[in-house]
């Protein structure tokens, strides 16, 4: 049985099991749900900016970083090359050591 997300003004606010789209429209009570498609992963609470029609998390992995213009978190800082992980308290990024 398929997945659908319930939408409502452009939030996803539940994530149903049902046999149709009908269904999910009858047992949610929004005029709006769209088929859950696996390959992506939106969560309850991501939201949708119409203009580029694409869904974001409206919370941002860490309190430094802003939504640019395609909604995707940017952090302060650009990530260099490697492996590396966010600091927020020095607003950084720090290589992780291989502890092999």
């Amino acid at each position: 049985m398929p997945d659908y997300h319930i939408i409502e003004n452009n939030e996803i606010i539940n994530i149903i099991t049902a046999d149709t789209e009908e269904i999910a429209i009858n047992i949610s009570g929004q005029s709006e749900v769209i088929l859950r498609d696996y390959r992506e992963s939106y969560n309850i609470g991501w939201v949708r900016n119409t203009d580029l029609n694409k869904w974001y998390d409206p919370v941002a992995p860490y309190p430094s970083w802003t939504l640019d213009s395609n909604c995707i978190w940017q952090p302060p800082v650009a990530k260099p090359d490697g492996d590396y992980e966010w600091n927020e308290e020095n607003t950084e990024w720090v290589e992780i050591q291989n502890t092999e």
